[in-house]
């Protein structure tokens, strides 16, 4: 018989969790939490994070609000914050009911990445820096802070993507206008500031994707990453 889990008996039949989830959960090497997330397409947009203990139970729950209903497929984990991608793939719905793809790529429309407090609590401020540059990112390989105060993040982007087939594209990509060709990127921010100091700079000139680390380095500083070319 099927059975609906129940995290250990912190979410039941009222109290559950209706929300798509995560195609890439981020478990802390330190903690042992599990940091998850889901989004809703239709209605206001907004990102909803989750977070597991190391017991499996439903800890905490936060509900952000994001400018636009867009995709979102993985995000990223620091020893302070989760970083959240909202990028320009972005849900249509009066195009969908007419029989058409589900998304539009913007090409000209721009990235925000959202530092949310780990701890998840309503009353402390997410912090939102805004690329002008139109990209996106399916993954993620690693995230941290560094010494000085920024957040690091490392992941693969690319200058468009179709959504394997689900959406449509809007103005003209920037950079060689490759569709699906992912290389891995560095991105650095500087949440004081509210800025993005440098980057995305291309790290690798190898096309690839799908990447990972260590687990006991995730949102730790790594040596190495892995993916596939």
């Amino acid at each position: 018989a099927a059975k609906l889990a129940d995290f250990g008996g912190t979410a039941g039949a009222l109290d559950f969790w209706r929300f798509n989830f995560s195609a890439h959960p981020k478990a802390c090497p330190t903690s042992g939490e599990l940091y998850f997330l889901g989004y809703g397409l239709v209605g206001a947009p907004a990102v909803h994070l989750g977070v597991l203990d190391a017991q499996g139970r439903l800890a905490r729950r936060r509900e952000v609000p994001v400018a636009r209903p867009a995709m979102q497929h993985d995000h990223a984990l620091t020893d302070s914050h989760v970083v959240l991608l909202e990028q320009p793939l972005v849900f249509d719905f009066d195009k969908t009911l007419g029989g058409g793809k589900p998304f539009n790529f913007d090409a000209h429309g721009p990235v925000r990445i959202g530092l949310v407090p780990r701890a998840l609590s309503d009353d402390e401020e997410v912090v939102w820096v805004e690329l002008e540059r139109a990209f996106f990112s399916y993954h993620v390989l690693n995230a941290f802070n560094a010494d000085d105060g920024t957040v690091v993040l490392f992941l693969f982007c690319m200058d468009e993507t179709r959504a394997l087939g689900m959406s449509d594209t809007v103005g003209a990509p920037a950079g060689s206008g490759q569709a699906e060709v992912g290389r891995l990127h560095r991105l650095v921010v500087d949440p004081a500031a509210r800025r993005v100091v440098e980057g995305p700079t291309p790290w690798c000139d190898e096309v690839s994707d799908f990447p990972c680390v260590a687990p006991a380095t995730v949102g730790q500083p790594s040596a190495f990453g892995y993916s596939v070319g």
